[in-house]
């Protein structure tokens, strides 16, 4: 976008943020898109611990 129409100072507003108090209360699917990409890493964080744990005891018991 140029910003022609608009003039050189125009910010369009992102639909793609955070979403609304209304949008998160509807469940829509955006909100819930917005939802878990933010709770992805921590997930991954946590399988990778258990995983880690599992061979720790492993590694202990001699399994």
């Amino acid at each position: 976008m140029t910003g022609i129409a608009f003039g050189p100072s125009y910010q369009p507003a992102s639909t793609k943020g955070k979403p609304s108090k209304l949008h998160k209360r509807k469940h829509q699917i955006g909100s819930l898109l917005f939802d878990m990409k933010q709770k992805q890493m921590e997930l991954q964080e946590r399988r990778s611990r258990g995983l880690l744990t599992k061979s720790q005891t492993q590694a202990k018991y001699g399994w």
